[in-house]
């Protein structure tokens, strides 16, 4: 393919590379046989997939961002071929979750529920059902195939013989039998105590919609401290007394912003006050210039913390 002038959506390299790009991208799906029909004004590849035979296509900005990211044109080929295998592994997974929209008894055991700042799905309720679960975030309906998540449209799961409850509580109970299981370690909040749960999965910040499985309500009928940074981690700190809970308040802000601001999947820098079937946001901010925290707790909060006893005193 001779050089062209580069079009917007590639504006990010010069023409030489660019038509370098197209050149690998082309030869690539040709190799495997795929009949590539490239469209390098619009950005859109078309190729016939293999296991389908169906004819396919997908914008080339995203695979040409990630060529562009290795710095080396040498390597574009080998960039190419994997995101390629990608492609293909997300075809077939979306023909899967195709497939399980029509079977609730194929579809109940592929149900989970992935968190997400409310921001980035509450104006798309046509295509996403979700549940807000307090302040800036938002519990979402997926399917959890082997290497691709695809959420689940609401008028899919409306066509399920059952009911909505039974829906979520499926999807939250294979959370929690998710294996392997995040790990759970004690975590030092200043003065205070607190734990760490924290792993892989994409689903551990779900965790905190399962927080009674860690702490025993009997135990600490005030409920706790919860922070959930990313989707990797839940921090919480079960509340007992007054002075180790307003430390581990103070600790949990400066934490969670740090674990925020680093991610990945980056959801809230807020912290959460959780009791069985509620969860409540306390407001905070960190005045960088002044060097302050900022603490808005609702009423209810305070309150609570002024009924606690002070901590027990060392002997």
């Amino acid at each position: 393919m001779s050089e062209t002038a580069v079009p917007e959506w590639a504006n990010f390299w010069p023409a030489d590379v660019h038509a370098a790009f197209l050149t690998h991208l082309e030869a690539a799906l040709a190799d495997r046989e795929m009949a590539p029909q490239i469209d390098p004004e619009a950005g859109v590849a078309t190729f016939t997939d293999p296991a389908s035979e169906e004819e396919r296509s997908f914008a080339m900005r995203g695979v040409a961002i990630i060529c562009a990211e290795t710095g080396d044109v040498e390597a574009f080929r080998e960039t190419i071929d994997q995101q390629i295998d990608l492609l293909l592994v997300g075809y077939a997974d979306n023909v899967q979750a195709s497939a399980l929209d029509g079977d609730w008894e194929s579809a109940k055991d592929s149900l989970k529920v992935r968190l997400y700042p409310l921001d980035q799905v509450q104006d798309n309720e046509d295509i996403l059902l979700y549940r807000p679960i307090g302040g800036d975030l938002a519990a979402v309906l997926v399917y959890d195939l082997p290497d691709s998540i695809f959420s689940v449209e609401p008028a899919v799961a409306a066509a399920w013989p059952v009911s909505a409850d039974t829906i979520w509580n499926t999807a939250l109970a294979n959370v929690s039998a998710e294996e392997p299981s995040p790990s759970v370690s004690g975590f030092q909040l200043g003065a205070a105590s607190g734990m760490l749960a924290f792993g892989e999965s994409f689903f551990v910040s779900t965790r905190i919609l399962l927080l009674g499985d860690l702490i025993d309500g009997d135990d600490f009928p005030n409920g706790a401290l919860v922070a959930v940074p990313h989707r990797h981690a839940v921090i919480f700190h079960p509340i007992a007394d007054a002075d180790s809970t307003l430390t581990a308040l103070n600790e949990l802000i400066l934490v969670a912003d740090e674990m925020f601001a680093e991610g990945p999947g980056s959801l809230s820098a807020d912290i959460f006050w959780w009791r069985p079937e509620l969860l409540v946001r306390i407001p905070v901010a960190i005045n960088d210039e002044e060097g302050e925290l900022l603490i808005d707790p609702p009423d209810e909060f305070v309150d609570m913390v002024n009924s606690l006893s002070p901590a027990p005193a060392e002997e």
